[in-house]
């Protein structure tokens, strides 16, 4: 994909951004799914060459008919111009500094329970996500509301319902 993306006026001029994204899934025996996708991009505007780079896997073993083990993780990093605004943090890393090299990971385990295989789901997961810069909060937060923390971990129980 390709095409101009920044704002009219903004002050790397309107260059145009390129795409490049690679998606694999499969299921090498009955009880494992896996699947990865591959995502880099480059915006060559009046600060110079900005870009990113992002990679995600996961795997899900199925131990019973309504009982599921998964892993996934993520990984971006983003390389930018001296000056210029970021092209991926935005979105991904809202706490971008003048820094112009950033990166932010994550990793989820999932316990997923299927009392009712075909319509409901409870889901346990545990996530670890870390950055390069304070992107989290953790104990006091002071009057500004910045992100005072490189890392924090997420105990999340959700149930899913779908007919």
């Amino acid at each position: 994909m390709t095409g101009v993306e920044r704002p009219t006026g903004a002050p790397e001029g309107a260059p145009w951004r390129h795409l490049f994204n690679v998606y694999l899934k499969g299921a090498p025996l009955r009880r494992l799914g896996l699947l990865t996708d591959l995502n880099g991009g480059l915006e060559p505007n009046t600060f110079g060459l900005s870009g990113w780079f992002a990679a995600s896997g996961a795997a899900r073993v199925e131990l019973y008919r309504w009982l599921f083990l998964a892993a996934r993780g993520s990984w971006v990093r983003e390389q930018r111009g001296a000056g210029a605004s970021g092209v991926a943090a935005p979105i991904l890393l809202p706490y971008a500094s003048d820094d112009p090299t950033q990166w932010f990971a994550a990793g989820t385990f999932t316990l997923d329970l299927r009392p009712v295989p075909d319509h409901i789901a409870i889901k346990l997961e545990l996530r670890h996500d870390r950055a390069r810069q304070p992107a989290f909060f953790r104990g006091q937060i002071d009057a500004e509301g910045l992100a005072n923390a490189r890392a924090q971990n997420t105990l999340t129980l959700g149930l899913h319902a779908w007919f």
